[in-house]
C-alpha cells in the first residue's frame, strides 16, 4: 500500500482534518472513486482524532472474560452496550442493531459497513450451477464448552476442531450463533432464524457455513442446549455437551456458495460464504426463546453488485 504523503499545514496555522485527510486519500490513490474517497477520508480522520481502532480477525473472546458495558470512546457521546462481535473476534465500538448505532450507521464507525462491494447477507440467487462439492464439511461430532450472551446474538463456544475443507484447505470452527430472523433470503423469502458456523483457515481466512431453519418439529440439539439460555449480556453457562455434526447441520442437499463479508461490524470482506439448502426445524417456542432474548438482530440485504452465486449441487 503507497505511503500517505505529509498532511502539509496552511500558512501560520493547522489544517482542518478533513481537508486534510481528503487530499491525502485522493494523493494516494488517485484513480479512487469519489465514494471511496469519502471512505478513506472518515477513516484517516478518524486516526487523526482518536487513533486507529480497526478491528482484526482475531479468536473470540473468552468465555471467562466477556466483554462488559463501557464508556463512549471519546467521551462526548452517550455510553451504550459494547460486547463480542458475532462475527470473528471484536473490538469493543459502539454498534447496534436498534436506536442510535443500528446498522444505518454502523459506517460512520466501521468504513466498509457503508463503502464496502461484497457485503453480507444478500439474496440467494444463483446465476452458476456446478455439479460437484468446491467445500465440505469434515467433522463429525462438536463438543460444545459453553454458551454466552454476548448482547448482539446467542454464541456457542465449541472446541476448535478441523470441520471444514474449501476447495482443499482446512478451516477450523470457533463458534456457531443465532440470528432472529434468518439474514439471507432466497427469492426474496425470509427464514425466521439462521444459524452460522463461524471457521477460520490457518492462513487467516475465514468462511461461513449458513443454516436455515423453519417452523417444525423440535431440534432435538436445541433442545440439549435450550435448557438454560444464559439471559443477560455478558451471562456465560458452561456446558459439556458433544453434538453430531449432521443433526446439527442436516445431510447435504447442496448449497448456494459467494464471497461476501461479516454481517456484523467491522464488516471485513473476503469472508467465504457456503449457505445450505436444506432446510432445519426448530419449534416455534424454540426461536420465540432466542429471539426473546436479543430481538431482531439481522443486518438489512446488501447490494450484491457483479457477484457470482454458485448452486453447488
Amino acid at each position: 500500500m503507497r505511503q500517505l504523503p505529509p498532511l502539509a499545514p496552511l500558512r501560520g496555522q493547522p489544517r482542518p482534518p478533513v481537508a486534510s485527510a481528503r487530499e491525502g486519500a485522493r494523493a494516494a490513490w488517485p484513480c479512487a472513486s469519489p465514494a471511496l474517497v469519502r471512505c478513506l477520508t472518515a477513516a484517516l480522520v478518524a486516526v487523526s482524532l482518536v487513533g486507529c481502532g480497526a478491528a482484526s480477525l482475531s479468536s473470540p473472546p473468552s468465555p471467562s472474560s466477556p466483554s462488559a458495558p463501557g464508556k463512549a470512546a471519546l467521551g462526548s457521546r452517550p455510553a451504550a452496550p459494547r460486547s463480542a462481535v458475532a462475527g470473528v473476534g471484536h473490538r469493543s465500538f459502539l454498534w447496534s442493531y436498534h436506536g442510535r448505532y443500528d446498522p444505518a450507521h454502523w459506517g460512520e464507525r466501521y468504513c466498509l459497513c457503508r463503502g464496502g462491494r461484497r457485503q453480507s447477507p444478500v439474496d440467494l440467487r444463483a446465476d452458476r450451477h456446478v455439479v460437484g462439492r468446491g467445500d465440505e464439511v469434515v467433522a463429525r461430532t462438536l463438543h460444545v464448552r459453553h454458551v454466552l450472551n454476548n448482547g448482539h446474538t446467542v454464541q456457542i463456544g465449541v472446541d476448535h476442531v478441523e470441520t471444514l475443507f474449501v476447495r482443499g484447505r482446512a478451516y477450523r470452527l470457533l463458534q456457531l450463533h443465532f440470528h432472529t430472523p434468518a439474514e439471507h433470503t432466497t427469492g426474496g423469502v425470509r427464514a425466521p432464524m439462521e444459524l452460522h458456523l463461524v471457521h477460520r483457515s490457518a492462513q487467516g481466512d475465514v468462511a461461513v457455513v449458513s443454516v436455515l431453519f423453519q417452523v417444525g418439529p423440535e431440534s432435538p440439539w436445541l433442545a440439549r442446549l435450550w435448557r438454560d439460555l444464559p439471559s443477560k449480556s455478558g451471562q456465560v453457562v458452561a456446558e459439556d455437551v458433544t453434538l453430531p455434526v449432521r443433526e446439527v447441520v442436516g445431510a447435504w442437499r447442496g448449497a448456494w456458495v459467494y464471497e461476501g463479508s461479516l454481517t456484523t461490524p467491522p464488516c471485513t470482506e473476503g469472508v467465504h460464504w457456503l449457505v445450505l439448502k436444506g432446510r432445519q426445524t426448530a419449534s416455534a417456542a424454540q426461536i420465540a426463546g432466542i429471539h426473546k432474548l436479543l430481538g431482531d438482530n439481522a443486518r438489512p440485504l446488501q447490494s450484491r453488485g457483479a457477484r457470482h452465486i454458485t448452486d453447488e449441487r
